[in-house]
């Protein structure tokens, strides 16, 4: 079973992330962002009965979690803060691989995959700083938190875990893969200087480092008050 997933080749590209200061700006009068990066899909689609909608992600350590979840609530309190939707700190989550809507029967044989891949990575280290925009620094849309280099276990990894699903069906993402940690959807696409000025302050330093050895298996559920997470497996890295 196992060299079944064994023969895919690595396929993932990766583009640095290292943080740069914001200098530009448009002539809105709003800073111009760094970064030209895809976002994964937003939650909150109607998913059909008998259907799950599944993703493939890396929980933050605790004390990570910790420093996020208050860089968030500095954040929120900027005066101008309100164009954008923040991440619940209960959410704080690193995509590795987004499936979409998958059918409950297929569950199992998805489990065993992620199983499979987790057994073949072995745990790694991972420091957290910088921030930018996916789409692009003209529209700005999803606001994101990133990783210091070397990336490339966390790389490895997520090439894995698609190595891992495609031969159940699940395609792999054409786009690169960027680690980060989403903090918050922009209502309209543009950043205020508080905003910026905040973030080159706080998000352009070490925020902290964190020890990979899991990869979880969740379901993104809508509900009236957002996006709610249930995790439907665990599945641990080699030491």
């Amino acid at each position: 079973m196992e060299q079944r997933y064994g023969k895919c080749k690595p396929r993932f590209r990766y583009i640095s992330m290292a943080p740069r200061p914001v200098t530009e700006r448009h002539a809105s009068g709003h800073s111009r962002l760094p970064a030209v990066l895809p976002d994964f899909p937003a939650d909150g689609f109607a998913v059909k009965v008998g259907r799950m909608r599944l993703f493939v992600a890396i929980d933050p350590s605790p004390q990570l979690h910790a420093v996020v979840s208050e860089l968030l609530a500095e954040l929120r309190r900027v005066r101008t803060a309100t164009n954008a939707s923040w991440t619940k700190a209960d959410n704080l989550h690193f995509t590795l691989q987004f499936l979409g809507e998958v059918e409950e029967a297929r569950l199992p044989a998805v489990q065993e995959a992620l199983g499979a891949a987790a057994r073949g990575q072995a745990s790694f280290e991972l420091e957290f700083v910088g921030w930018g925009v996916f789409p692009n620094r003209d529209r700005p849309r999803v606001l994101w938190l990133g990783c210091a280099e070397p990336v490339a276990p966390m790389v490895a990894l997520a090439d894995a875990v698609a190595c891992a699903l495609e031969p159940l069906g699940f395609a792999r993402e054409a786009r690169p893969f960027h680690p980060h940690l989403t903090l918050a959807r922009l209502r309209q696409p543009w950043l205020d200087d508080a905003l910026v000025r905040r973030l080159n302050a706080r998000a352009t330093q070490p925020l902290g480092r964190m020890r990979v050895e899991e990869l979880h298996l969740y379901e993104s559920r809508l509900r009236p008050t957002g996006a709610e997470y249930q995790r439907h497996g665990s599945y641990r890295l080699a030491g």
